[in-house]
């Protein structure tokens, strides 16, 4: 059977597919762990380091928040975080809807403990 060739125009298309594609998810990542980054700052900053301690590990007055992410979804980790409940205060109107997606997606970020600022 013979070997088709692919044509110069071909090969270019390829490339060209392929770096889009890369671009992209590269700029997906980046935007994502701008947003890690700043909801670990807000982690540290906001107050919610005096219940849930200072890397999330948890205190006798709330749980560890390290694996958050397998017990809750984002939509449930933002209410929660907004509206507050089961003792945990709202700060829904502390935070903006910006902050509190920055905080969601830092919990629901793999390894992501080591960029919360350490307590001053």
């Amino acid at each position: 059977m013979p070997r088709h060739t692919p044509t110069p125009q071909l090969a270019f298309l390829l490339f060209a597919i392929l770096f889009l594609l890369t671009a992209q998810r590269s700029f997906a990542l980046d935007s994502q762990s701008e947003a890690v980054k700043a909801g670990a700052v807000l982690f540290g900053k906001s107050g919610c380091t005096f219940c849930h301690g200072p890397i999330g590990a948890g205190t006798e007055r709330a749980p560890s928040l390290h694996d958050v992410s397998k017990r809750r979804n984002d939509e449930q980790i933002r209410r929660q975080i907004h509206d507050g409940g089961q003792m945990m205060p709202p700060f829904g109107e502390a935070l903006t809807e910006d902050e509190i997606a920055q905080l969601a997606a830092f919990l629901q970020a793999k390894d992501a403990w080591n960029l919360v600022p350490p307590p001053k």
